[in-house]
């Protein structure tokens, strides 16, 4: 059997899964297992595998020999100790010299005997000592496990101290709770067995905390923050026998959060949150609101604006023509235009309130629809003709497509014709000059679909979706107060009809345009009998009536006579045909229907006054006083601001802007002509002052009169020419290039300041300058006048004598008096 044993130990270490540093002893139990003692430990031979594995129960290492008793016990002999082990019962107990074995004895590897009666007997360096196994008992009674001490931080805590964290002693507590301060801690405990309690064995566990028990001999347990929550200590014993006490001790631990960490706090903490979140909310919502009243209230305030505008513009025209014609009736003039201005103009904004009236009435539900059977073609063309004058003025081509019979609709015409109005007026304003409004006149099956088609710039989505919305304008630059459209929506939709808008926005590429068609059903099956009028109602044709005005031209009345130049820049046209009249007789007049036209004519003619509205597409009458007062070149033109904005605080920024005067509308005509004619006076005063400038001293007329941009420019012009009196080649070309204008811009500028010409300018600069020179005495007259620029004496003497009467040599002799 030995034999056998051997070969497969040689075998096991030929695959190298022995390993074995060293083997001491080899023995069998009585089940017939082998068991090798080794420096490893203890193994056992698997016969299945063939190969040796160490024994999970023991975790001894430099076991250095091993005895079996009759009772199956292990007896492993270590460096200074001796252990029983049970492989089945998985117990174990260790002995030293307390128990009587050799003080420091080191056990000699396999070198103990077992002897037929039983009896042990081991080596060691100290001698060899003897037992029978039999004799040796293991404790196995359960021993009181207490709980000792507790410590926090290093100080130990006792029943009934100011920290009250005990009430009694530690070993009567089952419950501790400490605050979120006192989270370092330790505890120890101990088993009241006492025969070989030097051996006693602990583990201890805190769950919740700890995933597996600490095993320790005699330290406490210590831990250190400790996060706040519910946890219970658990402590196991075993007596040095290695009994281990079937039931563990138990204390609860309960670690109180901080109050930032209670439930109290976490609750207002979700209220706070939930306030927060309800104030930003309320805030945000608020904001919205806000914004959106303040959006609304700054579409009512403009539409207001706009209404106030378009009222004062009209009743400008019906006051200023009647003002005309009153004092031409009593000058025995005809009178019959300025009638026919005012009565347009008061067709107008009759039409302006009923609108106003009906969009009252459509939003409280109030109109009441009369329908009857008419000619839809022939309420157009009278429509039409409304717009004959604008198509003129802007040279629109107007196109009308339809059926060469009647197209019969039953409708309320007095309301459809406002409609009609409406759109045709969005078209024609959204028109550029040249361009075309077809009108479409189409049946199809029971509908008649009526579409009015502009080929303006377009309007873009975002705008197109807000189209018929009460207040809204998609383009706040021109004229309007944003009802009209979404009055005639409701209008056609009480007819049971739909109006909708078709656009495509103009690019680079494609052209744009804009197209508003109505559809409407035939026959009056749709309408109520309340709503179809009776057949003897008489019914009462609103028409429009053409307006009598001329076209506006740019530039009209270029008689040498007329010496100023008047520039109207309006974009109402019958106001600006009416202030053209007013002035055609006296004024060269220009024209413009925007800022930036005006821009443009006043930069090209230099005009000497300037009349402005404020409220203009593309660039305002702000704006277009601020830019001419801050260009050089017409700085110096006066210009006078009519508007219907009269409150104070308007009629200051029209002023600040740079305006010479401010006049509100409706305006009477005689009190415009006055002022117009103050400003001219005043810049007639102004060009004396300016051309006598030339002829005095800088210094001495920066006393006299306050500076401002044409004195400057005057001095600067001025100093150029001093800069330069001796050189003859210095002329009209240089000094233009030298003040950063050219020639025509200059001469303008000059002729409007000063009454001079270029040339005459210079002229009088040097021969002031010669003038001094002469008297003087310095210098003779061949001197000066080639210190004026002049090549001889004899043209020198003769244009002065022009000027002063005298020759140099007069004028030397009366100095020399």
């Amino acid at each position: 059997m030995a034999r056998s044993i051997f070969e497969e130990l040689a075998t096991d270490k030929s695959r190298g899964a022995g390993n074995f540093a060293a083997v001491w002893r080899l023995t069998e139990d009585k089940a017939g297992k082998i068991w090798a003692v080794t420096r490893q430990g203890l193994q056992s031979f698997d016969h299945s595998s063939g190969t040796f594995r160490p024994d999970p129960g023991i975790t001894l290492s430099k076991i250095e020999d091993i005895q079996i008793d009759k009772n199956g016990y292990f007896w492993l002999a270590t460096e200074a100790e001796l252990t029983r082990y049970h492989p089945e019962k998985r117990t174990l107990q260790t002995y030293g010299y307390q128990d009587g074995l050799p003080f420091n004895g080191i056990s000699r590897p396999a070198s103990s005997v077992k002897s037929a009666s039983g009896m042990l007997y081991f080596t060691t360096n100290k001698g060899i000592f003897q037992f029978s196994p039999s004799q040796v008992t293991a404790r196995t009674g359960d021993s009181q496990l207490v709980l000792t001490q507790l410590k926090l931080l290093d100080r130990e805590m006792k029943a009934g101290d100011d920290t009250g964290l005990l009430e009694r002693n530690l070993d009567h507590t089952r419950e501790l709770t400490m605050r979120h301060d006192q989270n370092i801690f330790s505890i120890s405990f101990a088993l009241l067995s006492f025969p070989r309690s030097e051996r006693n064995r602990y583990a201890y566990k805190l769950e919740g905390f700890d995933n597996t028990w600490t095993y320790t001999s005699s330290q406490p347990a210590t831990y250190m923050n400790l996060p706040p929550g519910n946890y219970v200590f658990t402590v196991r014993a075993a007596n040095g026998d290695g009994y281990w006490n079937p039931e563990p001790l138990r204390l609860k631990i309960n670690v109180l959060p901080p109050w930032w960490k209670t439930w109290y706090a976490g609750l207002a903490y979700i209220l706070l949150i939930a306030a927060t979140v309800y104030a930003v909310t309320r805030f945000f919502w608020l904001r919205s609101s806000f914004r959106k009243e303040n959006a609304l209230n700054q579409i009512k305030l403009d539409f207001f604006t706009n209404l106030s505008h378009e009222i004062r513009t009209h009743l400008s025209l019906i006051s200023g023509p009647m003002q005309k014609a009153f004092q031409h009736a009593y000058d025995g003039k005809t009178v019959e235009h300025y009638f026919g201005f005012a009565k347009n103009n008061s067709d107008r904004l009759l039409l302006l309130v009923n609108e106003l009236l009906d969009f009252r009435k459509v939003q409280s539900g109030g109109v009441r629809l009369q329908v009857r059977e008419y000619d839809v073609v022939k309420i157009m063309k009278g429509t039409l003709a409304a717009f004959e004058h604008i198509a003129k003025e802007k040279d629109i081509e107007t196109m009308l497509v339809c059926p060469d019979t009647p197209v019969l609709l039953w409708l309320d015409q007095a309301q459809m014709q406002k409609v009609f109005y409406n759109l045709l007026s969005n078209a024609y304003k959204f028109t550029s000059e040249g361009g075309g409004v077809v009108v479409r006149i189409v049946e199809v099956s029971n509908e008649v679909s009526i579409a009015v088609q502009d080929n303006g710039r377009g309007i873009a989505v975002e705008h197109l979706r807000k189209l018929f919305t009460y207040y809204y304008q998609a383009d706040s630059e021109k004229p309007g107060y944003g009802i009209g459209l979404a009055l005639s929506k409701s209008i056609v939709e009480q007819h049971r009809g739909a109006l909708t808008a078709e656009s495509c926005l103009e690019t680079e590429t494609t052209a744009g345009g804009t197209t508003l068609t109505i559809r409407m059903l035939r026959e009056n099956r749709h309408f109520s009998p309340e709503e179809i009028a009776p057949k003897n109602t008489d019914y009462i044709d609103s028409r429009l009536t053409e307006t009598a005005a001329k076209s506006p031209s740019s530039l009209v009345g270029a008689s040498a006579k007329k010496a100023n130049t008047i520039l109207i820049v309006e974009d109402n046209d019958q106001l600006r045909v009416f202030i053209r009249e007013l002035f055609e007789s006296e004024f060269n007049t220009l024209e413009a229907e925007n800022g930036l036209r005006g821009l443009q004519l006043a930069n090209e003619h230099l005009p000497d006054i300037i009349l402005s509205d404020i409220m203009m597409p593309d660039m305002n009458g702000l704006q277009l006083c601020s830019q001419l007062k801050e260009n050089i070149t017409t700085s110096h033109i006066p210009v006078m601001l009519l508007t219907a904005r009269a409150q104070n605080q308007q009629i200051i920024e029209g002023l600040a802007s740079g305006a010479d005067d401010y006049l509100v509308k409706p305006f009477d005509p005689r009190i415009l002509e006055l002022k117009v004619s103050n400003l001219i006076r005043l810049r007639d005063d102004f060009k004396d002052r300016y051309r006598q400038s030339v002829l005095t001293d800088h210094d001495e007329w920066g006393r006299n009169i306050a500076k401002d941009k044409n004195e400057e420019f005057i001095i600067k012009l001025s100093s150029l020419v001093k800069e330069h009196i001796s050189d003859r080649d210095f002329g009209v070309n240089e000094l233009a290039t030298q003040i950063g204008m050219s020639v025509s811009a200059l001469y303008r500028k000059l002729r409007s300041l000063t009454g001079l010409t270029i040339n005459g300018f210079v002229k009088e600069i040097r021969f002031n300058e010669a003038k001094k020179l002469l008297d003087s005495g310095v210098y003779n007259v061949s001197e000066i006048s080639t210190m004026i620029g002049f090549e001889g004496s004899k043209y020198f003497s003769a244009e002065l004598k022009k000027i002063y009467g005298k020759t140099p040599t007069e004028a030397k002799k009366d100095n020399e008096r």
